[in-house]
């Protein structure tokens, strides 16, 4: 019995010098491993005398116990005390000044497409959407645009899929990626009487790649219709814009031109100086017309009481003109 108060006493001086877990894990393989000190003695159990043994084991028990609680007491003043460690040396000084980020900015394309926005809104144009995969019906068909157009060939617009790898259904439907946001137009009207003043504004898409074209672009898109809207209307509305989105007085020429969804229909002209010149030049900008009466009629309109005008620009070269932007690969 005097081992077992030995074993006891001798555990007590040792956890008191222990003030870590590698040592405490140490400490706990000494007194309570297999090999241990108590294990021993469990074997000379055997030697004595019968009337003896109980009391024997007994104790051994007892010490056991109270040195496993003595060590779970110790493990937990352990990490408490590595806890408050860690929190001392890791403390925040909040006198400090706060640290210098950088924040990101919206692109110079989005900030044209809420400039646009806000000018046209000015002018009473509402902002109507559509959708980005379209029918040929409401991309060409409705827009007066014929079969045999260039424009509808595969080598201009993103069909979607082939007849090898698309379910026949599909292919009926004539699926593509929208050439221009015009196709809005047709489907507001469909469902809306006049007088209407729409603009829509979205990506477009067209097979097309160099330093002035890139499959994926911006286009706002314009329709007014209106009693007695003539074309001074829609010269009026265009220098307004123009005016507005180059912040400056603009000099605009109307050149006759053929779009199959207006008529007559008008090719946009700016005048500006030429870089590094002091001589001026006529820059194309945009195309425009009055509404055509087969465009009309798909709108569910009277081509003979209702007109209008109608407008297409892109909206990556607005900013390329405004910015001097030479490559329009540059905005992405």
């Amino acid at each position: 019995m005097h081992e077992i108060d030995a074993i006891k006493k001798e555990f007590i001086s040792d956890i008191a010098d222990v003030n870590n877990q590698r040592d405490l894990h140490e400490l706990k393989v000494k007194f309570l491993g297999k090999k241990c000190v108590l294990q021993n003695l469990m074997q000379n159990i055997s030697k004595l005398p019968l009337q003896e043994r109980k009391e024997f084991g007994k104790n051994i028990n007892l010490t056991k116990d109270f040195i496993q609680r003595a060590i779970e007491q110790k493990k937990s003043s352990i990490l408490e005390l590595e806890m408050k460690c860690k929190v001392k040396e890791e403390k925040i000084d909040i006198t400090l000044p706060a640290r210098n980020f950088s924040r990101g900015q919206s692109h110079i394309i989005q900030d044209a497409i809420y400039e646009i926005e806000e000018i046209f809104s000015q002018m009473n144009f509402a902002l109507v959407d559509g959708p980005e995969v379209e029918t040929e019906y409401y991309n060409f068909d409705a827009l007066n645009i014929q079969k045999d157009h260039p424009a509808r060939q595969s080598h201009d617009t993103f069909y979607i899929g082939s007849s090898d790898n698309v379910e026949s259904h599909l292919l009926k439907k004539g699926l593509l990626l929208r050439t221009h946001t015009s196709s809005v137009q047709i489907r507001y009207m469909q469902t809306n009487k006049p007088p209407a003043r729409i603009i829509s504004i979205g990506k477009v898409y067209r097979a097309d790649f160099d330093a002035t074209h890139t499959p994926m672009f911006h286009q706002v898109e314009g329709l007014c219709i209106e009693d007695d809207i003539n074309i001074g209307h829609l010269k009026y509305c265009i220098e307004v814009f123009l005016e507005k989105f180059f912040k400056r007085k603009i000099e605009i020429r109307m050149r006759s031109s053929y779009f199959p969804f207006t008529e007559p229909s008008f090719e946009i002209d700016i005048k500006r100086s030429k870089q590094g010149r002091e001589s001026e030049e006529w820059l194309e900008i945009l195309g425009c017309g009055m509404v055509a009466n087969n465009v009309l009629k798909s709108m569910n309109l009277n081509a003979d009481n209702n007109q209008g005008f109608a407008f297409g620009i892109g909206i990556e070269r607005l900013v390329m003109i405004r910015e001097n932007i030479i490559d329009i690969r540059d905005f992405f």
